[in-house]
């Protein structure tokens, strides 16, 4: 199911569009009553049509967490992490008028994430708050974002999860990850 941090649609036009056309489609106390599994996106907090920020920064994915832990038990949930990168820039398109141009957003994996921060001697920086890394770098008189979701940030993740006592995680998307995420994984215990 996609995210939902609470009730309220929010304050601007594009809160309310989110909310009539994707989060409000869901009725969640019929959900958490009938269904034995459910997996609840913690990302996608900045996409696309959003300024710059983090796929799912820790206080998002504790706020979605806990406002689906109001209509089902912890038993029922997972929580969807996502793996990989999240760049932001400036892209040029004609269609939009009069503007001709927008801040845009696109998904990278973890190695390429680190080799265009490389190439552009860009600093891996860690957000304390967010838990979550992120780097940026001029780019033709704007500036480049990078929000990685790295193993440290995979981590913190999983943390939320066991504090909540939630059924488990569910990853978005497998290929794109950093390769040290697997040893966050807890080696699985037989007879469990």
């Amino acid at each position: 199911m996609v995210h939902r941090p609470d009730e309220l649609a929010g304050p601007a036009a594009y809160d309310r569009w989110m909310m009539e056309t994707w989060r409000g489609g869901y009725d969640l106390k019929a959900l958490g009553e009938i269904s034995d599994f459910v997996t609840v996106m913690s990302y996608s907090e900045h996409t696309r049509r959003t300024p710059p920020g983090p796929s799912a920064a820790i206080d998002w994915a504790t706020d979605v967490a806990k406002y689906f832990l109001r209509f089902m038990p912890p038993e029922k949930l997972s929580l969807g992490v996502p793996t990989g990168a999240s760049h932001w820039f400036v892209s040029q398109e004609d269609k939009i008028q009069p503007e001709m141009a927008r801040s845009y957003s696109n998904g990278w994996s973890y190695d390429w994430a680190m080799q265009m921060l490389q190439r552009h001697n860009a600093s891996l920086v860690w957000n304390d708050q967010y838990k979550v890394s992120y780097g940026f770098y001029p780019s033709g008189g704007t500036w480049e974002w990078v929000f990685l979701e790295d193993a440290r940030s995979f981590r913190t993740k999983l943390d939320l999860v066991r504090q909540l006592g939630l059924r488990g995680y569910s990853v978005w998307v497998l290929g794109p990850e950093d390769p040290k995420t697997w040893d966050a994984v807890p080696a699985r215990v037989a007879g469990r």
